[in-house]
């Protein structure tokens, strides 16, 4: 699915399978991770505009959904956001 070391411009969600997720230290790959229905990955990549921290392998059929960089960074920035708003709201409604 993806391979350490590569540009990354998509983050993934499991919809549906198995993923695992390697490093390689030392000349070898290490299992680090296992990625499975609604988790995510890739998003290290696209929030530090850094190479693949890993490689991810799909162990079994997968279903993937992917979000290019744009369509990413808006669902942060409003998820962002929104908590803002909530944390405000909340605040407002504490008395001093």
């Amino acid at each position: 699915i993806m391979k350490q070391g590569e540009a990354g411009d998509r983050f993934y969600i499991v919809m549906s399978g198995v993923c695992d997720v390697y490093v390689e230290e030392g000349g070898s790959m290490q299992l680090v991770a296992t990625a499975a229905d609604g988790k995510g990955f890739g998003e290290l990549a696209l929030l530090y505009n850094a190479p693949r921290a890993a490689t991810v392998i799909a162990r079994t059929a997968c279903t993937l959904w992917s979000l290019d960089r744009q369509t990413f960074s808006a669902v942060l920035l409003c998820a962002t956001a929104k908590r803002r708003s909530q944390y405000m709201g909340f605040l407002g409604s504490v008395p001093i």
